[in-house]
């Protein structure tokens, strides 16, 4: 191989380097792979989840929602939320939720302010009803790279019956799936955080679907709510990233170009 030819393949490796990292720098990665969607689940969770999802502000806390209303289909903070069995998403005060049977310690307990979502109402109602499917479609208007909430248990009993759904961009392709989230035993209602974080554009997430599939009345545990949930939009790019894309384009195409005239 003539020195002329190695200082063109060198020149060659050189450029397609700086190429790929003129694409890493617009994704915000350091390599061109698709990462996965990251779960945070456990109360333990809330603090690194905050960490890498950059402290989201709490953006849904259903106070400044009169108790009593329904919200199915309601767009809130660019969020709609929905039923995924057509039961009644009723924003309720905490305090007043009560038990089918019990105890007055197996109710909901808002984890920020007085209000929380309890799909079915304040009467946690035994199973079959459908006042206690308490399954919830969340969509956001805009992607977000994260999302955290606080699910909140009738009673942690250690058996969870709640399985999350995690969809990309399309609404349609799963980024993330659980069928029964693993819970501890609390002897009474308590909160279980919840949280996903993406770091590639690409695996943002536009839906989330929380179903509970726990249809008995056997033991207090058949009711859950929502509450204090925490999401960012996923950043849109400034023009000057998509300039370097471009940049990086026009880069290739000349390297390409060049190679072929040389072959």
């Amino acid at each position: 191989m003539n020195t002329k030819n190695l200082s063109f393949q060198l020149m060659i490796s050189k450029s397609n380097k700086l190429y790929f990292f003129l694409l890493a720098s617009y994704f915000g990665m350091t390599q061109l792979a698709f990462a996965n969607v990251v779960p945070f689940l456990g109360n333990d969770q809330l603090a690194p989840f905050n960490t890498a999802a950059g402290n989201p502000p709490i953006s849904i806390d259903f106070d400044s929602i009169p108790p009593g209303t329904n919200i199915p289909n309601e767009i809130i903070v660019g969020t709609k939320l929905s039923s995924t069995s057509g039961n009644a998403l009723t924003v309720v005060d905490a305090s007043t939720t009560t038990s089918y049977c019990c105890g007055d310690q197996f109710r909901l307990y808002a984890t920020s302010g007085k209000n929380v979502l309890s799909p079915g109402g304040a009467d946690l109602v035994g199973g079959p009803d459908i006042r206690e499917e308490d399954g919830l479609q969340i969509d956001f208007a805009t992607p977000v790279s994260g999302f955290g909430t606080d699910l909140l248990f009738q009673h942690l009993d250690g058996a969870s019956f709640v399985g999350v759904t995690v969809y990309g961009l399309d609404h349609v392709t799963p980024l993330y799936s659980n069928s029964f989230l693993s819970i501890p035993f609390v002897d009474s209602g308590d909160s279980f955080f919840v949280g996903f974080f993406s770091n590639n554009p690409a695996t943002d997430i536009s839906r989330i679907v929380f179903n509970e599939f726990d249809g008995d009345s056997i033991n207090p545990d058949s009711n859950i709510g929502y509450d204090t949930m925490r999401f960012i939009a996923a950043p849109i790019p400034e023009p000057s990233a998509y300039a370097m894309l471009l940049a990086g384009l026009g880069l290739l195409s000349f390297i390409m170009y060049r190679k072929k005239q040389h072959i």
